[in-house]
C-alpha cells in the first residue's frame, strides 16, 4: 500500500492548456471544480468558469472528458490508482466549441504510465522546453539510451516540475533516486537492460506524499553547469558569440530559473568542450583539414606549419 493514496497530504501537477498558452497548478486531493477554476484564474483570468469549461484527457484514451463535479472527484480517484501525478486539462472558451476546438482538446500529450506495469516506452527527443519537461519522466518500462541521457531527463523533469531529487546510489548500471523532502514517497529506480543495453525505469512512485511543497526559490539546485550546458548547446552551436549574460537572462526568460553567471560561465565552457572537443584535438584536425584541401581542390597548395 502506497502512502499518501486516500490522503489529503498529496497534490498533483495541473497542467492546463488554453489558447496558446500552458498554465501549471497544484491540484490537491480533494480539490473541488471551483478551487481548480480559482486556481487557473489566478494564472489566466479568461480562465473562468463563466467564460470557459474544463476538460481532463482520460489517461490511454487521449478523450478530452469536461468537467462537473462527480467527474472531478473520479479524476482524481483515477489519478490516484494509477499513479499519475500529472493531471492534464484542456481549458475551452463557451461560445466557442465548434468541432475544430473540441478535436484540438483531443492532443496526443504521450502514454502515461502506471508504476506496477511493464512497457516499452522511448524517451524520444529530449525538447528543451517546460511543457515536454514536466511529461519526460512516465514510469516503469520508459527507456533511456543510457544512464547519462536518464540524468539529463530526470533533472529536466525536476526542473519543470519545481522539485528536486536526491541520489541514494548514482552508478553507470543503476540509479535510485528520492524527493528531496523527508518521508516523501516518491522515488525512482533505474537500471540497465542486459538485453539491448538500453538504460530504462524498473520501478517507481511518481506521487509525492509531502503534498504542495514544491521549491519556493527561483534558483534549483539540479540546475548545474551540465544542465547548463545541455540547454545552451543548441543554440551555441548556431551562434558562438552567444554569451554568459544572455544565456542567464533566456534560461530566466524561458524555464524561470535564476542563475549566478558564474555558473552559466562554466556551463557555456562545458558546452563548448561537447560542441568542438580539447584545444588539442581540436588543432589535430587541421592535419585532416589540409588533407581534405588538397583531396577535393587538384592543384592546391597547403602548408602546416607548426611552431614551438
Amino acid at each position: 500500500m502506497e502512502v499518501g493514496f486516500g490522503s489529503a497530504i498529496f497534490s498533483f501537477l495541473g497542467s492546463c492548456r488554453y489558447v496558446n498558452g500552458l498554465y501549471l497548478i497544484s491540484i490537491p486531493n480533494g480539490a473541488t471544480l471551483l478551487e481548480i477554476f480559482q486556481s487557473l484564474g489566478r494564472k489566466c483570468t479568461a480562465i473562468n468558469s463563466e467564460l470557459t469549461i474544463l476538460q481532463y484527457m482520460a489517461p490511454h484514451e487521449h478523450i478530452a472528458v469536461t468537467l462537473n463535479e462527480d467527474d472531478v472527484r473520479n479524476m482524481i480517484n483515477l489519478h490516484s490508482c494509477l499513479k499519475l501525478n500529472i493531471i492534464k486539462l484542456i481549458a475551452v472558451p463557451k461560445d466557442d466549441q465548434s468541432p475544430v476546438n473540441i478535436n484540438v482538446a483531443r492532443f496526443d500529450f504521450g502514454d502515461e504510465v502506471c508504476s506496477d506495469g511493464v512497457h516499452d516506452l522511448d524517451v524520444g527527443t529530449l525538447t528543451n522546453s517546460i511543457d515536454a519537461w514536466i511529461h519526460c519522466i512516465r514510469g516503469v518500462g520508459q527507456k533511456f539510451k543510457d544512464a547519462a541521457e536518464f540524468r539529463i531527463c530526470l533533472k529536466n523533469y525536476v526542473v519543470g516540475s519545481r522539485r528536486s531529487f536526491i541520489y541514494r546510489r548514482n552508478e553507470s548500471g543503476n540509479i535510485l533516486v528520492v524527493c528531496s523532502k523527508e518521508n516523501c514517497q516518491w522515488k525512482i529506480y533505474a537500471s540497465k537492460h542486459k538485453a539491448d543495453n538500453s538504460f530504462g525505469i524498473r520501478k517507481c512512485n511518481l506521487i509525492h506524499s509531502c503534498g504542495d511543497d514544491n521549491l519556493r526559490s527561483r534558483s534549483h539546485p539540479k540546475a548545474d553547469s551540465s544542465w547548463i550546458a545541455n540547454v545552451v548547446k543548441e543554440k551555441l552551436r548556431r551562434e558562438p558569440s552567444y554569451r554568459p549574460c544572455t544565456m542567464l537572462k533566456d534560461i530566466e526568460r524561458d524555464y524561470g530559473v535564476e542563475l549566478e553567471y558564474h555558473k552559466v560561465w562554466a556551463g557555456k565552457e562545458m558546452a563548448m568542450h561537447d560542441i568542438h572537443g580539447t584545444d588539442k584535438g581540436s588543432y589535430d584536425k587541421l592535419r585532416w583539414y589540409c588533407h581534405a584541401v588538397k583531396e577535393t581542390n587538384s592543384g592546391s597548395f597547403v602548408e602546416l606549419v607548426v611552431g614551438n
